[in-house]
C-alpha cells in the first residue's frame, strides 16, 4: 500500500511538471516580443546576463517566459545586495528590474529613493559619517545621488514603440506659473500626457509611436528675465549668457543652478535629436 501511495504521488509530481513544461515553452512564445522590446531598448541585457545578476533562481523564470517574474525575481535579489550595502550591484540591478518590467510604477519610485537617500547615506557613512564629512561634501555626495535619481525616473518617463525603430511624440510643459494663472497652468500638460501613459499601460496596448513625456521649469520667466529656460537647452538654443543674470536677491542663475544640486556644465546635453521626433503636442 505504502510502494503504491509512493508511485501515485511520483506519478503526480510528474503530470505537475510536464504540464508546466508545456505551459512553460507557450507562455515563452507569448513573451517573446516583450523579450524582443526589453532587448531593443537594453542591447546589452541577455538572459545570461540577467540570471548572473538576479541569482539562480531567475533560471526557472526565463524557462517559463514570466516576464514580471524575472523582474520580481530581480527585485528581491537587489534588497539582499542593499543589505550588504552594494553600490555597484544594486545599481546595476535596478537598472535591470526596470528594463524588464518597466509597468510597476513601484520600481521606480523606490529605485530612485534608493539612488537617492540610501546610497547618499552609504557614501558618506563610508567617509567616516557625518560627524566627520564636512557639510561641503555631504551636500555635493547629496546632488551627486539626486541626479541619479532623477535620470533613473527620467527613463520612466518614456512610453517606448511597437517599434524599436519608430520615432518619438514629445509632449509635456511647464511646472511655474504666472500669478493669478491658476494652480494647473503649465502641469495640466504634465498631468494629461501621464494619465495617458497610464492608462495604456493599463490596457497593455502599445502604439506605433513612442511617448516622451517632459517637465519644463522656468518657462515663464518669473525668476530671470529669460524665458523657456528648459525648453530652449531641450531644443539646443540655451544662451550660456543667461547664466549670470541675476534675480532679485542678487543669486545669479549660474548659483541657483549649483544650488539646486544642477551642473550647468550639462546643459548642452540635454539637447534632443530633431530627426528621432515627429514634434511636439502641448495641452494648455
Amino acid at each position: 500500500m505504502f510502494s503504491a501511495a509512493v508511485k501515485s504521488r511520483a506519478g503526480t509530481v510528474l503530470l505537475v511538471l510536464l504540464v508546466l513544461a508545456v505551459a512553460g515553452s507557450g507562455f515563452n512564445r507569448l513573451a517573446a516580443p516583450a523579450w524582443a522590446d526589453v532587448r531593443a531598448r537594453e542591447p546589452a541585457l541577455t538572459p545570461d546576463a540577467a540570471v548572473a545578476a538576479a541569482g539562480q533562481g531567475v533560471t526557472l523564470a526565463l524557462l517559463g517566459g514570466f516576464r514580471a517574474l524575472v523582474a520580481d525575481g530581480a527585485w528581491l535579489q537587489m534588497y539582499d545586495l542593499w543589505e550588504r550595502r552594494d553600490l555597484p550591484a544594486v545599481q546595476t540591478l535596478l537598472q535591470t528590474v526596470a528594463t524588464l518590467d518597466p509597468r510597476p510604477v513601484y520600481f521606480w519610485l523606490n529605485g530612485a529613493r534608493i539612488l537617492a537617500h540610501d546610497f547618499s547615506h552609504w557614501r558618506i557613512a563610508a567617509l567616516g559619517g557625518y560627524e566627520v564629512t564636512t557639510p561641503d561634501v555631504q551636500r555635493r555626495i547629496d546632488a551627486e545621488q539626486a541626479q541619479q535619481a532623477l535620470r533613473h525616473l527620467e527613463r520612466a518617463m518614456h512610453y517606448h514603440p511597437a517599434r524599436p525603430d519608430a520615432q518619438y511624440l514629445l509632449t509635456g510643459s511647464h511646472y511655474d506659473t504666472v500669478r493669478n494663472g491658476g494652480k494647473y497652468d503649465g502641469r495640466l500638460g504634465i498631468f494629461v500626457p501621464m494619465a495617458c501613459v497610464r492608462e495604456l499601460v493599463r490596457q497593455g496596448k502599445r502604439l506605433n509611436v513612442g511617448l516622451e513625456v517632459v517637465a519644463f521649469a522656468e518657462e515663464e520667466g518669473q525668476r530671470y528675465k529669460a524665458t523657456f529656460l528648459a525648453s530652449s537647452a531641450l531644443t539646443g538654443s540655451f544662451r550660456q549668457e543667461w547664466l549670470d543674470q541675476l534675480d532679485a536677491d542678487g543669486v545669479s542663475m549660474h548659483q541657483a543652478m549649483q544650488h539646486a544640486g544642477l551642473n550647468p556644465a550639462d546643459i548642452p546635453a540635454i539637447q534632443r535629436d530633431q530627426s528621432n521626433y515627429l514634434g511636439f503636442v502641448e495641452v494648455h
